[in-house]
This record gives C-alpha cells, structure tokens and sequence, in this order.
C-alpha cells in the first residue's frame, strides 16, 4: 500500500501541491483495528471524493482521485472506474 509521503508526491507530481490533509482524511481509519487495509471502503470512492470537494475544493477533490486510483492499483484492480459508495466498493469485489 502506498505511503504517505508517496501520495505526496504523487499530488506534488500532477498537481504541484502535496495536499497531505486529504492524504490523512482518506486514510483516517486505516491505524483502527476494526479496519486495518480494508478502511478504503469508507472514504475510497466517488461519494468519498465529493466529500473532500465540498470541504476543499476541486483541486483537493482531484487529489483524492489520484489517492484512491493509486491505493486500487495497488491492490491490482484495474478498472477505470472508481465505485460510487461503499456499496459498490464492497460489490466489486474491492473489500
């Protein structure tokens, strides 16, 4: 699973900024024992994103993408699409 500091320079790479807070939100519960690896279905999807827009803005919201496209990777998905809620999250097989 990619770093913070990975995500970081990610964000610094494509958007000139580190934006480490909406690193930090993505990842609140990832340190919680109940969640551990499996935290990503909280916040990693399209209605996660939109939650950091309206608290951040549209850069910020970008950050997030770049975050969660990342953390999926990762885990070797390969879709270009980002589920919608946790729902989804779950029923595409991500959790």
């Amino acid at each position: 699973m990619p770093a913070l500091e990975y995500h970081c320079y990610e964000c610094i790479k494509e958007l000139g900024e580190p934006f480490e807070y909406v690193h930090k939100w993505l990842d609140e519960f990832m340190n919680d024992p109940k969640y551990k690896t499996r935290h990503r279905f909280l916040r990693h999807h399209r209605k996660g994103i939109e939650e950091v827009r309206k608290m951040w803005g549209d850069r910020a919201a970008r950050a997030a993408e770049i975050h969660i496209r990342k953390d999926l990777e990762s885990d070797g998905w390969s879709s270009i699409h980002i589920p919608y809620d946790e729902k989804e999250f779950k029923e595409q097989g991500l959790w």
